[in-house]
């Protein structure tokens, strides 16, 4: 009987801990979301961007190349 006891309050204080987390976690997104001020953008208006910074085309290598060409040469290779 003990042993439920244990298992039952165990249960409830991870139950009441997530509760507190998960309302935690409401206030903080709802102060950070009433903190941003919105910004109104009229119908029919033209947007500047102003880029700083060069835009890479570039995505680099992909680890998994590799990987596939190997594969596809084994596969290649038994046929």
């Amino acid at each position: 009987m003990k042993f439920l006891r244990n298992l039952l309050a165990a249960i409830i204080g991870c139950l009441i801990a997530f509760g507190v987390i998960l309302i935690m976690i409401v206030i903080f997104a709802g102060i950070v979301g009433s903190s941003e001020e919105s910004v109104s953008i009229k119908n029919n208006s033209i947007l500047e961007l102003q880029l700083k910074l060069p835009i890479s085309d570039y995505v680099g290598d992909n680890s998994m190349d590799s990987v596939y060409r190997s594969l596809h040469g084994a596969i290649a290779r038994s046929r």
